[in-house]
């Protein structure tokens, strides 16, 4: 054998070793994620559900939960709340069976559907009659979390403790995000990829909605933790990313996903290329992460199939594939009423457009909104929009003069962003429709970029114009 081919074989051995011990590396971290995650379930078995009916019984006579499944959202639109009603009310009720813990059972009234009346069905404070449903094709991690944090500290306390747990985290990134190194306008940059999140996410509403907080915060978790190991070994990245997307799944199951590879693309990648960073360096690293959260998240998703299967009689896979198919359909005829009503106009065009324009139409209300405000505000919103994307074009324009690289990383993550939003939309049309009031955040997200990007432009400008002289 030459010397050639056996450094080949031997670098070959070398990598299949690697390959091998990473595989091995993300079973172990797996295998520690799962046995907390069905021990976690486990308490269920010991849940004092009379105690929890009484003072859920208790919050309902206080005004601080209502069988409202929907309110009005600052927007006037409706707003989710029977989403923080499953986190009070999914496996809350006593459970005999172990296998039982994987069924997520809550009660809905009887012929609808509203998991915050059920709540007080169970409680005893409601006439109507309740049936047993399940979401058992789902994680519900929140909902233990939830439940027992209730009970030990109360729902205004937890409401007050996590809301202000997400403001820290803004107020953090805003500040990590910043380049200390200079003493210009990129010193904004940070603040510019917040401001947007801060103004038109709804934080006001966040408030009263445990488990939309909860995805934010985790949300903008990953960002951080992202931010942390940049400078880690590419495979202590990809099992940071991997546990991060097993413990989203498990605590957030099917909620908001798409927002965590685009706040990674948005503000993780570009406040990294605006801080002089590799671009090669940065997109390798912020895929690596990305892969393995999505590897993680995927292979949670999976397991509580697996376990639903093994331990139950429900028929999780009918299950699975029947919600596929719902969430993912492309007839607009099936699109709910939550913001169609607002969008009369959008009715004749395919349901995926009309997911956009849904989503969309949530964003550029949070800023002007033409059903309430005066026709020279309208107008004058529509002329302000138009030159800041007059002097958005220039400036690129004279930037990608200046430094055609640069300006070509930023330009291309924030259109990747805005591509794999659309996609989303797209590949789960009816979903997207109905919880426009939500998974619109994405957009926001993605706007924060963008405006980060529109500062770090003028201000690269405004610095070569400067050392030009």
């Amino acid at each position: 054998m030459s010397m050639i081919d056996f450094s080949s074989a031997l670098k070959h051995k070398l990598d299949y070793r690697l390959l091998l011990k990473v595989h091995l590396r993300l079973a172990a971290i797996f295998t520690i994620l799962l046995i907390t995650f069905i021990s976690l379930y486990s308490s269920r078995l010991l849940f004092p559900s009379s105690e929890y009916n009484s003072k859920m019984k208790l919050l309902h006579s206080s005004g601080l939960i209502t069988s409202d499944v929907t309110t009005r959202a600052p927007t006037g639109w409706l707003s989710d709340k029977g989403t923080e009603c499953l986190s009070l009310s999914v496996g809350s009720q006593k459970i005999n069976r172990f296998g039982d813990i994987f069924l997520d059972d809550y009660t809905n009234p009887a012929n609808s559907y509203n998991p915050c009346a059920g709540i007080l069905i169970n409680a005893g404070d409601s006439t109507e009659s309740g049936v047993t449903d399940s979401y058992a094709r789902y994680w519900h991690g929140h909902a233990v979390i939830t439940q027992w944090l209730v009970l030990l500290i109360g729902l205004p306390s937890l409401r007050n403790i996590i809301w202000a747990l997400n403001i820290l985290l803004i107020i953090f990134i805003a500040i990590g995000s910043t380049d200390k190194r200079v003493k210009n306008r990129f010193r904004g940059i940070g603040l510019s990829f917040v401001l947007p999140y801060f103004l038109f996410a709804d934080i006001a509403d966040l408030h009263t909605s445990i488990t939309h907080t909860y995805a934010s915060i985790f949300t903008l978790l990953t960002l951080f933790i992202f931010l942390k190991y940049f400078d880690k070994r590419k495979i202590k990245q990809l099992q940071a990313g991997y546990l991060l997307g097993s413990v989203y799944c498990f605590v957030l199951y099917g909620l908001s996903p798409q927002s965590v590879p685009v706040i990674l693309l948005s503000w993780g990648a570009l406040s990294l290329i605006l801080k002089k960073v590799s671009a090669k360096k940065v997109i390798q690293n912020v895929s690596i992460f990305i892969y393995g959260w999505i590897i993680g998240y995927i292979l949670t998703f999976i397991t509580k199939w697996i376990l639903v299967e093994v331990f139950t009689n429900f028929n999780i896979w009918g299950n699975v594939r029947n919600q596929v198919l719902y969430r993912a359909s492309q007839s607009g005829d099936n699109l709910s009423e939550g913001v169609g009503k607002h969008l009369e106009f959008a009715q004749n065009f395919p349901a995926f457009v009309q997911s956009w324009i849904a989503n969309i139409s949530t964003l550029l209300i949070h800023i002007v909104d033409p059903r309430y405000s005066s026709l020279a505000v309208v107008v004058f919103f529509v002329i302000c929009t138009a030159i800041l994307i007059l002097l958005l074009i220039k400036n690129f324009v004279k930037c990608y003069i200046k430094h055609a690289d640069y300006c070509k990383y930023v330009l291309t993550i924030n259109l990747v962003s805005f591509l794999f939003i659309l996609g989303w939309y797209t590949m789960l049309a009816q979903h997207s429709f109905d919880h426009a009031t939500y998974t619109y955040r994405s957009l926001v997200i993605w706007l924060g970029g963008l405006f980060a990007t529109v500062v770090s432009i003028d201000a690269s400008n405004r610095l070569i114009s400067n050392n030009n002289k």
